[in-house]
Formats: structure tokens, sequence, C-alpha cells
């Protein structure tokens, strides 16, 4: 049966402590690195180590479950601004030749 429930752990090897259920507002996987706000406005990773969990299992705590931010994107820099040599001056050298 499908749900909106997945178990995370957190660690440095995701294999760290007990597994803490939580809500999801979005498809994931086991092994998708999501992002979970505690205390406040701070945020910590955890990796989805169950997906699909019963209901049952919420229903215990279910006034203080919590949901998940969303799946942890990396962001990936602009590689123009990686520094000389880039594609962008490159462009603004043979701009600046041509004129």
């Amino acid at each position: 049966m499908n749900t909106n429930i997945v178990k995370v752990r957190f660690g440095a090897d995701n294999n760290f402590g007990k597994e803490y259920s939580y809500f999801t507002p979005e498809i994931v996987a086991v092994g998708d690195n999501v992002v979970i706000e505690i205390r406040g406005d701070r945020t910590v990773l955890g990796t989805v180590s169950e997906i699909n969990v019963s209901e049952a299992i919420m229903a215990l705590y279910i006034d203080r479950a919590k949901t998940i931010i969303g799946k942890y994107v990396e962001e990936v820099k602009d590689p123009c601004i990686s520094g000389p040599g880039c594609e962008c001056d490159v462009k603004e050298e043979v701009q600046s030749e041509n004129k």
C-alpha cells in the first residue's frame, strides 16, 4: 500500500541511530537525501531508509508528526563564474577583439 509516510535516518553514514517517521509532500525513494526542519528554522539532512510506512505507526504520535521539506538538491555552480579561462571570459575577449 502506498502512503506518504517515510522513515529517515541521520548521521554521517546514514546508518546512525534509530529511524524517524515523517510525512512527505513528494515522491521519494530509499536512499534519497531529504531536508527536515528541526527546532526553529534550522534544517538537517537525512536519508530515506524506508518508504510507504504503515499509517498505524504514525497514529501513535500523529499530533507531533512532522513533514519533510523536500528532497535535497545539491547546487551546481554556474561554470561561467569559475575564474580565468572560463567560457564567458573567452566570449568577452572575442567580442572585444571584433570591435
